[in-house]
């Protein structure tokens, strides 16, 4: 498996030419590219499962920075000069068969927030569980797969501007679209649904991204993520309370843009999100950077 990995561009052109190949080596090699996929473009929102009895290991960087955010939809400079969040993120993903796969996602994250000083600790965690409706290699249209995911909220103070997050347990459901269109470009989307505890309001998201492979090693992508949700409380609006930043309405849209550089097993992607629009959020420049492991645990 880690050779083949180094033969990705000859995997999705094989794709290509032989839309309905039926042998499981074939169909190996067809998903290979998406099992890299996995940890750049398609990260938030992909159809396409992981080679079966693959594992990959993540781990990510994220850094965040803002010195402004959005007081209801009025962008306004941070009373407490500026938001800084750094959070570590320790990633899975296993190929249980090749209709479905499990994810789970777990970190540690420390904001720095000026005059409000600093905040650590656990963050949160979620466990994920990926189903494949349709394989455009077996039926020659689109990909199409639901995933069913539950978080848990880490150990850490909510009710403040230099929390680390909403401190809310949730449960959420997507269902995610693609398609190879050419040997080198292919394109997905997903839509979900959140609904999470603690009066932290429910929420919808939207992801659509495309992904180009320049060469058999690297690929370039771009991604449009939305998110709306259904609360009704601003910041310094009526009604608000310092204890009430988990409940506001908390809307957001972003551009994210990216690089994969795989060699044999092992690959690099480097991230950039720049936040379009938003209410009662941070207007957030976001650089992340994850390194992944591939493993291949078939035992014949």
């Amino acid at each position: 498996m880690p050779q083949a990995l180094s033969k990705i561009g000859r995997c999705v052109l094989d794709h290509l030419v032989e839309k309905r190949m039926k042998s499981i080596e074939s169909k190996a090699c067809v998903l290979l590219p998406v099992l890299l996929l996995s940890t750049s473009a398609f990260a938030e929102g992909s159809p396409w499962l992981p080679v079966p009895q693959t594992l990959s290991l993540s781990v990510a960087h994220v850094s965040q920075e803002a010195d402004q955010f959005y007081r209801g939809e009025t962008l306004a400079n941070l009373p407490f000069g500026e938001f800084n969040q750094t959070t570590i993120w320790f990633m899975g993903k296993y190929g249980l068969n090749d209709k479905t796969a499990i994810d789970a996602r777990w970190g540690t994250s420390e904001v720095d927030a000026g005059a409000l000083g600093s905040t650590d600790g656990a963050f949160d965690a979620t466990i994920g569980v990926t189903r494949s409706l349709l394989d455009e290699i077996e039926t020659g249209g689109v990909s199409v797969a639901v995933r069913v995911a539950g978080t848990l909220a880490g150990d850490y103070e909510t009710g403040r501007p230099n929390s680390l997050g909403d401190g809310a347990n949730s449960i959420e459901s997507s269902i995610s679209v693609g398609k190879f269109l050419r040997p080198e470009f292919g394109v997905a989307g997903e839509f979900g649904l959140r609904f999470s505890t603690n009066d932290v309001p429910s929420e919808w998201f939207l992801n659509a991204g495309v992904n180009y492979f320049l060469s058999p090693h690297v690929s370039l992508y771009g991604q449009y993520q939305l998110k709306r949700s259904n609360g009704d409380l601003d910041i310094g609006g009526t009604g608000f309370t310092p204890a009430g930043f988990p409940e506001v309405q908390e809307n957001l849209s972003r551009i994210r843009v990216g690089a994969s550089l795989q060699y044999e097993n092992f690959s690099w992607d480097i991230n950039i999100y720049k936040t379009q629009d938003g209410r009662n959020t941070a207007d957030f420049d976001i650089v992340s950077n994850t390194f992944t492991l591939y493993f291949d645990l078939f035992r014949p």
